[in-house]
């Protein structure tokens, strides 16, 4: 199966102070995010919001020359960093999303105003089975929940579509009403969403995890 970790966690982010802060603390606050810092090799100063560009309607007429007219103009923006918004909680609070991207794409967070998914690249399978692994996200997630002042996080496939309840801005209640609809209760473990069939695997589910 092609499907990475995702898990979703409520946020307490309010304003641009906060969605700064959190950005800082991500970056310098070793003590607060230990298993983030030791995951992403410590290069933290990478992490980076993933902005709207502010950019022209037009560009060339045919298509060799639209191509590399947008190209030039995407890089351009990039360099004297002209976005859509004056900052990042009017992008938040305009847009209903806004993303912060990790070194080397190893984590990255979708934001609504209420909620934030988590994804990785490492796959959904070594989540369920790769013990190491396992214990390296769990506590991951647990460091934002911390930090958000939430208690639980809710782990799934990201095949399932989380980022789906991002773009249309549903709250954590909205998105466990969705959940219980689809899939039923929570799994009682997370080895309960791995499914081994004769010849493959499958996963199905998912599973809320209370700190």
């Amino acid at each position: 199966m092609g499907a990475n970790f995702s898990a979703v966690i409520e946020h307490n982010l309010r304003d641009k102070n906060s969605l700064e802060k959190f950005l800082e603390d991500l970056i310098f606050r070793t003590d607060l995010f230990p298993a983030i810092h030791k995951l992403t090799n410590h290069e933290n100063d990478q992490w980076e919001w993933i902005r709207e560009l502010d950019l022209p309607i037009s560009f060339g007429n045919q298509m060799t020359s639209w191509v590399k007219d947008l190209k030039r103009k995407v890089e351009a923006a990039k360099l004297q960093k002209r976005y859509k918004y004056s900052n990042i909680w009017e992008e938040l609070i305009s847009e209903d999303r806004l993303s912060l991207k990790g070194p080397d794409s190893i984590l990255e967070m979708n934001f609504n105003l209420h909620i934030i998914e988590l994804s990785s690249y490492i796959r959904w399978r070594s989540f369920l089975k790769d013990m190491e692994t396992q214990s390296i996200l769990r506590n991951v997630c647990k460091e934002l929940c911390t930090y958000f002042d939430t208690n639980y996080c809710i782990y799934m496939s990201d095949e399932f579509c989380a980022t789906d309840s991002i773009y249309e801005g549903n709250s954590m209640s909205q998105y466990r009403e969705d959940l219980m609809r689809r899939f039923g209760q929570s799994k009682q473990t997370i080895d309960d969403m791995y499914i081994k069939l004769e010849d493959s695997w499958t996963t199905e589910g998912y599973f809320i995890e209370y700190f």
